[in-house]
């Protein structure tokens, strides 16, 4: 079955591709970098089927209108012939014929592509959306709008979709039955370059009771390109594409490489060059995969894949601007992968074609002139003035830090601004390349070209600014100072006693957990020093937030209602006290004996239950800003830690207490738990375990090779008990020893395979027919079995 969404495949002779002369694209349109839709727009304006705006601007966003999408369906339909249309007379009485777009309108509608509101007007500046577009792109290929149901019918939008879809004219990320963007609209425009013109044969026409008519049983059929028609024949399909029809001078090589070699489509009007795209990857990793869990996520995207042929040898030579290397395996891919590196993979066929593996590096504007933009210390050459990028780069400053892109020859080929957060530093745990970093209560990783020397455990508790890639990964790490902050609680308020250089003061708890009386120079305006505030109002702060400014002075407050809450808080869960939402912006204040703990976040604090009376929120509608919890609340508490590596992997401080982080099992999930420096930490199973916020401040009763069975957890000894192999047959677990034991499974069970010599850990995947050593799994001397079992005596971990 033919491909309706193939492309023009030409062959272009060498000495065009020589000869070939630019064009204006979007990189001539003052807003280029919010264009998404690059390659249609650059097309779609090459052609003269899509303008900017007089300001220089393309305005992507802005919303397409009837009259827009009317010019645009005409100059697709006429081409050069567009523009000599005229009018005398209008159809409708809100479009004058001297308004720009009543040319446009008029011929449309006489074709019957569009139509008016039905009361004689049209709403020329009304908003299209994509269901509407498609209908007169539809109408353009020739699609007859009586006998698809376009009109006259509830379903309309349905069949309109269907054939927007069939055709290839639709956009996966855009949602029809909203408003459309001038980009998107482009990018549907562009996309009917390439769909088969239809027409149609036979049909009765039948009139309705109502006086309607409509054309039953005609037969649509796709347009034949015979050689003899004068029209260029598209990868030889033998079907008339729109673009053949209208646009014979645009041409497409699809075999070209970008400055990346990254596989591109070069696109050619009337002999003029309009721009080389990279074609869209099938998968794409910005991550680091090569460990474990990413070579078996790396392994099930490409399952399938043949790497550079089916002949067996075959393999990709990886391009891009990293060292080459040669890649036959998945874990192969994985290894080329980095944090922010992104590794595309081109898929045709099931046969990996390309695999391009692109570095960003973060660079600083040594000096911008009007012929060139440097860089400070890099080998990155200088961006000309005659570069599509010098117009980005002219907008900015000396000094500022820029993610630049760089071929093999460091020519700037991207360029972006990069993300800045600042935040005080509390966590660091795991190992490299993949060290997690907790800052303003988020959690980083090091891009693989970017450095976070200063985030080291030495460090905790200082405040830095992190400069972040597009993807998240850390850049480079600064040391500056957080603004002060915005909000506060009051504590308590004092009058008439002298604290300072006035008689009144506020006990206030800062949004960072600090706690501090201050002098109050304003309360809600009026000034202490002319005596316009009274103890009463001074009295009435009191369990309030405040808005604050520092001055010469003291403190101008001014107060903000604290709302009574109680309720659970869940962590991850954006809905707190029931009613209430947090965001990953959040602060929640803790009180952790006489001081507050600090957690920003909804996915940073812990789950609690707040009584009531104990906590207060500042609010923004129901959007928590600040909620202080006056008291120290329970929290949820994992209760089985299997703690198979005793190597440290992270450290952080928590007051006067040192937390170090262990490789475990901890309910189900292969991740890191925290224990407080000093307790007897070592390899097994840790139940009852006493918490401090999320981490163990007491561990509690061990299972392993020397535990005593009880009635909920059974260790079995590969030595003392003849262990030799575990069944499963039928949700029944037999223990295989001298002496067999059996249990019965719980729906829901876990199990794994711990090799605590190695640091690995493994899913045990026994089924209901399977036994370890069916596996190639044997037990030895040394190893145990821990059985955890529930109220009932089932197995619910193994």
């Amino acid at each position: 079955m033919r491909n309706l969404k193939k492309v023009l495949a030409l062959v272009l002779a060498l000495v065009m591709s020589l000869s070939l002369v630019t064009i204006a694209n979007a990189a001539d349109f003052t807003d280029v970098d919010e264009i998404n839709y690059k390659e249609a727009v650059d097309v779609m304006t090459a052609i003269g089927v899509i303008e900017g705006l007089d300001t220089g601007a393309f305005n992507p966003d802005g919303t397409l209108t009837r009259e827009q999408a009317a010019a645009i369906i005409c100059r697709m339909l006429l081409g050069d012939g567009a523009a000599n249309l005229g009018t005398n007379t209008s159809s409708f009485t809100d479009v004058a014929a001297t308004r720009w777009s009543a040319p446009y309108i008029e011929y449309c509608t006489s074709i019957g592509i569009i139509a008016g509101n039905g009361n004689g007007t049209f709403n020329p500046t009304g908003k299209l959306t994509g269901h509407a577009f498609a209908k007169m792109l539809l109408g353009a290929l020739g699609y007859d709008a009586e006998v698809e149901q376009f009109v006259n019918t509830s379903a309309w939008a349905v069949n309109v979709a269907k054939y927007a879809v069939s055709s290839g004219i639709a956009v996966d990320d855009v949602v029809m039955s909203a408003e459309l963007t001038r980009e998107q609209a482009a990018q549907m425009a562009f996309n009917t370059l390439t769909a088969v013109l239809v027409d149609y044969k036979g049909g009765t026409n039948i009139t309705a009771p109502d006086g309607t008519s409509v054309v039953v049983d005609a037969e649509r059929y796709d347009v034949t390109n015979l050689s003899t028609s004068g029209y260029k024949m598209a990868d030889n399909d033998g079907y008339m594409q729109f673009c053949e029809q209208y646009f014979s001078k645009l041409k497409l090589n699809e075999d070209g490489e970008d400055d990346l070699n990254r596989p591109s489509n070069t696109w050619i009007y009337a002999n003029k060059s309009i721009g080389e795209y990279a074609k869209t990857p099938t998968v794409v990793y910005t991550a680091y995969m090569n460990n474990d869990s990413g070579k078996k996520t790396v392994s099930s995207d490409l399952k399938g894949y043949y790497y550079g042929g089916t002949a067996a040898g075959s393999k990709v030579v990886s391009a891009g601007n990293v060292a080459s290397t040669d890649i036959d395996a998945s874990d192969e891919v994985a290894a080329l992968t980095g944090n922010g590196r992104s590794v595309e993979i081109y898929v045709t066929d099931n046969i990996i074609t390309d695999i391009v593996a692109i570095d960003s590096q973060l660079v600083e504007i040594k000096k911008i002139t009007d012929d060139a933009v440097t860089f400070v210390g890099s080998a990155v050459n200088a961006v000309e003035e005659d570069d599509d990028l010098y117009n980005f780069f002219a907008n900015m400053e000396k000094e500022d830090k820029v993610v630049v892109i760089v071929d093999d020859n460091d020519d700037v080929i991207e360029a972006y601004v990069p993300d800045m957060v600042t935040g005080k530093f509390t966590k660091t745990k795991g190992s490299a390349p993949t060290t997690e970093y907790t800052v303003g209560g988020e959690v980083y990783q090091k891009a693989n070209t970017g450095s976070a020397s200063d985030l080291s455990a030495g460090n905790l508790n200082n405040t830095y600014t992190l400069t972040l890639d597009k993807y998240g990964y850390i850049l480079a790490v600064g040391d500056e100072e957080v603004a002060d902050d915005v909000y506060a609680y009051v504590m308590d308020y004092s009058a008439n006693v002298n604290r300072g250089d006035y008689d009144y003061a506020l006990k206030l708890l800062f949004t960072d957990g600090t706690i501090e009386w201050v002098d109050v120079a304003e309360v809600n305006d009026d000034v202490v020093a002319d005596d316009e505030v009274d103890t009463d109002e001074m009295a009435a702060l009191k369990g309030e937030f405040v808005a604050y400014t520092e001055g010469d002075d003291g403190y101008a407050v001014t107060t903000k209602t604290a709302t009574a809450v109680d309720g659970d808080i869940t962590k991850g869960d954006s809905t707190i006290f029931g009613n209430k939402t947090a965001s990953n912006k959040t602060i929640f204040l803790v009180k952790d004996g006489s001081s507050y703990t600090v957690y920003t976040g909804i996915k940073n604090v812990p789950s609690m239950n707040v009584a009531s009376g104990k906590g207060y929120a500042l609010l923004d509608g129901s959007v928590a800003l600040i909620v202080v919890v006056d008291e120290s609340s329970t929290t949820s508490n994992e209760d089985q830690v299997f703690i198979y590596d005793t190597t440290v992997v992270g450290t952080e401080k928590d007051g006067d207490n040192v937390v170090k982080y262990y490789n475990a099992i901890v309910n189900g999930e292969d991740t890191t738990i925290g224990v407080k420096d000093g307790e007897p930490v070592a390899v097994g199973l840790f139940v009852n375990n006493s918490y401090t916020k999320e981490y163990i401040s007491d561990l509690g009763d061990k299972y392993d090779a020397g535990a005593a069975d009880t009635s909920s957890i059974k260790v079995y000894t590969q030595a003392t008990e003849g262990l030799s192999d575990l069944k499963l047959k039928n949700g029944v677990l037999t223990i295989d020893m001298t002496s067999d034991d059996t249990y019965v499974m719980a729906d829901e069970y876990e199990s794994w395979i711990v090799k605590a010599a190695a640091k690995e850990v493994d899913a045990l995947s026994l089924d209901s027919d399977s036994t370890m050593t069916s596996e190639d799994i044997t037990l030895a001397a040394g190893d145990y079995v821990v059985v955890v079992l529930d109220d009932d005596g089932y197995v619910t971990n193994l």
